[in-house]
């Protein structure tokens, strides 16, 4: 049964397409109603995910746009399924759009990247090509939307759209904070009727026949491989795969700094010709009054421009397949009894809070970059209350929750009601950070908890109840679309490496010039949607090196734009 025509659920004009998560959306919806089996989807994609990385490899690419990458497997999906239902004529792509595979400065596709890193060949160089032969690869342009173009010169620039917030349950609103409860989601699950099956059974053939054979040579080298690991034994296969696996890795954290690297001059190229056109102080904000000079000499820069320490971090999740040893952890009898005096509140089985002072942590939360990096500096450093820790629940190797509470390893008999209010101090500190991680912050617990410190001192923390309603409604959010905050979590993390190097390029200029710097960095976003997350970026990056001018300079920023947007809004 063909999609109703009033139906405006499947009318593509009320869709954005640039948009991944509604863009998927409109063809879920679409798929169901032409009784499209929902496995054969996941099959179709993940097939069209191989066929398009093994097309841009062929063309010597490595990194490519996230949302060109993305929007062409749709593409992809789309025109295999109904061409096999015979349909494609009278249901055909949609939307016309034209994306530029090469402007990384919207996000890097971490698939395509994953793809390279497991099938590009080890000895190849930087711009070396794939071990796959150029002439199997099919051309992408029978799957391609109408209209739509592979060169980077017919590229228009997008928007990015702005996805709509779900609706917040009575029990996360901030009015109604007593009630911290989630009600978990039904999966839901359609199946095709016996008379699809049949076409869904060829669809599959035809998707496995698409699959690339091996050339000659390559095959000629997989099997003398499998011979040579068969004559040295397992264990030595093992070590030879662990030394293979870290040579990739350092190749491409190699590859990875000199892109940084590039970004980072390319910054201060821009930020010369900036100054070679002006004269004087460039504008900026006023100084609000509680922005006192951390420092000395407002003509030195925050960093050298000899030495920029552009911070060059791993791929979003590219540990989280490594198992985690489980600390020892803080004891359930006591946190109960501090929860019990100083929360007043249960913890509930579904939700972020799993027990008393343990908050629940997303399988794909990239926990080794996120909480483990530089965890020993939170002790030595002293960044939590004294004989108070964070440790983690590990269930199967991997870490399922995050724990506060007394430190198991002191004796804690004695009951004072002020150590436990600040054990709920700190778990709401922590909570505060988990709620950004939820949403996709790339800052590190570390680094929070230093910048922490420093706005304590200036009585600008945010340590409250209202921690735990941010959080619950940052868990609503990703519970509602695991894949998609997923995805804006890699998302994040992509924009991360390639604005890092831009800011570290501003922060080498005297401290004077920063501030109206970082605003004209942060205005060029405008037009495509990412201002605010600029801006967030912004202060994280830079309260790094100089924590309350970073909020100050964020605080000041936010009321500029708010007041632009309601002028804008005005009839």
């Amino acid at each position: 049964m063909a999609p109703k025509k009033n139906d405006t659920s499947l009318d593509p004009k009320e869709v954005n397409p640039i948009n991944l998560a509604l863009r998927r959306k409109f063809m879920e919806r679409y798929f169901k109603a032409l009784v499209v089996d929902e496995d054969l989807v996941k099959e179709a994609r993940k097939k069209s995910e191989q066929l398009m990385s093994r097309h841009l490899a062929a063309k010597g690419l490595r990194d490519v746009n996230v949302k060109y990458f993305e929007y062409h497997v749709d593409v992809t999906v789309w025109k295999l399924i109904l061409r096999d239902l015979n349909r494609l004529k009278a249901h055909p792509w949609p939307w016309t759009l034209s994306i530029d595979m090469n402007d990384l400065t919207e996000g890097i596709s971490q698939t395509f990247r994953d793809w390279c890193r497991s099938n590009m060949s080890s000895s190849a160089g930087s711009q070396g090509g794939p071990s796959v032969t150029r002439q199997a690869t099919p051309q992408l342009s029978q799957y391609q939307a109408p209209g739509d173009s592979e060169t980077p010169e017919s590229s228009v620039a997008l928007r990015a759209p702005q996805t709509p917030a779900p609706q917040t349950p009575s029990s996360a609103r901030a009015g109604d904070a007593k009630d911290w409860t989630v009600a978990p989601r039904r999966p839901t699950s359609t199946r095709a009727p016996a008379a699809s099956l049949a076409r869904i059974q060829g669809l599959s053939h035809e998707l496995e026949s698409m699959t690339l054979s091996p050339a000659p040579q390559a095959d000629k080298e997989e099997k003398a491989e499998e011979k040579s690991a068969t004559e040295v034994g397992p264990a030595a296969q093992a070590e030879a795969e662990a030394v293979n696996a870290k040579a990739k890795v350092s190749a491409h954290m190699a590859a990875k700094q000199k892109v940084a690297d590039d970004l980072f001059k390319a910054e201060m190229s821009k930020i010369k010709l900036l100054q070679s056109e002006q004269t004087g102080a460039l504008p900026g904000l006023a100084q609000s009054c509680w922005a006192n000079r951390e420092d000395d000499g407002w003509d030195h820069p925050y960093l050298s421009s000899l030495d920029p320490k552009i911070q060059v971090r791993e791929d979003f999740g590219a540990r989280n397949k490594e198992g985690v040893e489980e600390p020892r952890l803080p004891t359930m009898a006591l946190r109960e009894k501090i929860w019990d005096t100083v929360v007043e509140r249960r913890a509930w089985p579904s939700g972020p809070i799993v027990a008393p002072f343990e908050l629940a942590l997303p399988e794909w939360l990239d926990f080794h970059d996120l909480i483990y990096h530089e965890f020993d500096r939170i002790e030595k450093e002293k960044l939590l209350d004294e004989d108070i820790v964070i440790a983690w629940r590990v269930v199967k190797n991997r870490p399922v929750s995050l724990i506060l509470g007394p430190d198991p390893r002191e004796l804690h008999a004695h009951e004072e009601r002020r150590f436990w209010i600040l054990v709920r101090s700190n778990w709401w500190r922590v909570a505060f950070w988990l709620a950004g991680a939820y949403s996709g912050s790339p800052v590190r617990l570390v680094d929070y908890l230093r910048q922490y410190e420093k706005l304590a001192e200036k009585n600008l923390d945010c340590n409250s109840e209202e921690s735990i309603v941010h959080l619950v409604k940052a868990w609503y959010s990703i519970t509602q679309d695991p894949l998609y905050a997923h995805e804006e979590a890699r998302a994040a993390r992509d924009k991360l490496d390639n604005w890092t190097p831009q800011i570290h390029a501003i922060l080498c200029q005297p401290r004077d010039k920063v501030e109206s710097l970082l605003e004209q960095w942060v205005y060029r976003a405008k037009f495509q949607g990412y201002i605010v997350t600029r801006l967030d970026f912004a202060r994280a990056i830079w309260a790094q090196v100089a924590t309350i001018k970073a909020y100050d300079w964020h605080h000041r920023m936010s009321a500029k734009l708010e007041v632009e947007r309601w002028k804008e809004s005005r009839p």
